[in-house]
């Protein structure tokens, strides 16, 4: 191109876009030998295959695991049950497969009675499992553990000489653990 001052008509064509033109002014400075063009940013043509495509609506359902085996350890999901707004954790109990609720806050797990219930690990309700399960809220509960645990006596001494408990660990979400 001679270097003197003039308009430039630029068209941009791409297979599956819009034709795009636009113009560019050429003024010449001292020993510049490029000049940059703007950019042009195309769109896609609407009659194209390349076109976006709307779809409906879409419904993304996934099932969890209720019921899960860790050795020992039976493991429920809590947040594998559907349960009303407002319910507590005798509720969640009532659900769990393998688990029913007797009278007085007595669990049974599999016909073996539940000797007390834990929270987070430790016996905070000093074996009174019915303040637990009336005053605990489900949406609070991450899992639910039942297992054999060995008695104070037994781990102080290292070996067992009573035979083991049969208790519940409710693990509470991280956000409630604190409280």
């Amino acid at each position: 191109m001679p270097r003197r001052p003039a308009r430039y008509f630029i068209r941009a064509e791409a297979e599956g876009y819009e034709t795009l033109t636009d113009t560019f002014d050429l003024r010449p400075r001292g020993r510049v030998k490029y000049y940059a063009i703007p950019r042009l940013l195309m769109r896609r043509s609407q009659g194209d295959v390349y076109k976006s495509v709307g779809l409906g609506e879409v419904v993304v359902r996934g099932t969890r695991v209720q019921i899960a085996y860790r050795g020992d350890t039976i493991v429920y999901d809590a947040s594998a049950f559907n349960l009303p707004e407002g319910s507590m954790l005798d509720a969640l109990i009532r659900q769990m497969p393998g688990a029913e609720l007797k009278d007085g806050g007595t669990v049974y797990v599999n016909g073996r009675k539940v000797d007390y219930l834990l929270l987070n690990g430790k016996d905070f309700f000093k074996r009174k499992n019915k303040m637990m399960l009336e005053n605990l809220p489900y949406f609070t509960v991450k899992e639910v553990k039942v297992y054999d645990k060995s008695t104070e006596r037994s781990e102080l001494l290292g070996r067992d000489v009573e035979p083991k408990d049969f208790v519940m660990d409710v693990s509470l979400k991280r956000e409630y653990a604190r409280s």
